[in-house]
């Protein structure tokens, strides 16, 4: 296998994440609509945050209303995505899609506004303040180095530093 396809190597920031994060999205939007007319949905993980760099996967998540959380589920399941078997965070759904073209998605569900403003109030946080995004940088190099491609270690590593901005919530 190539490093640069690991799971948990460390990629350079592509200039092209946001385009390939928008495509996504409108495919996204239009599987919602009509049915769900409520949502939201937000590019975040490092893909999101220029210059950062990480897995190299667009991180996607999505807020729906609690009642149509299980057919954003299904909305989401026949565009290709495969959900997590275990799942890493209480009140939302991960999945992930790796089309053949090399783009990687992992799309996050939730109902619940404070764990979605969570995502976006990190990647908000690290753009706004680049001594910190350069220290997350460094983090997340070290992390993939040292988990040897183990996804809780890698997790685990970063979590801590995670957990201390979004106390300031």
């Amino acid at each position: 296998m190539k490093k640069e396809w690991m799971k948990y190597s460390f990629r350079k920031y592509n200039k092209n994440y946001p385009q390939w994060f928008n495509q996504e999205k409108n495919q996204l939007i239009k599987s919602f609509k009509p049915e769900i007319k409520s949502f939201n949905i937000e590019h975040v993980g490092s893909t999101a945050i220029p210059g950062l760099g990480g897995k190299g996967i667009i991180d996607i998540a999505i807020l729906v209303k609690r009642e149509k959380y299980l057919l954003a589920k299904k909305k989401v399941l026949y565009l290709g995505y495969l959900q997590w078997k275990v799942p890493s965070w209480k009140k939302r759904l991960s999945f992930k899609k790796y089309p053949k073209q090399g783009k990687r998605y992992n799309l996050h569900l939730t109902y619940d506004l404070r764990e979605f403003k969570k995502m976006i109030f990190f990647r908000n946080f690290l753009i706004k303040n680049p001594e910190i995004l350069k220290e997350y940088k460094s983090l997340k190099q070290k992390a993939a180095k040292t988990s040897k491609n183990h996804g809780q270690t890698y997790r685990d590593f970063k979590a801590p530093f995670i957990k201390s901005i979004n106390r300031r919530m």
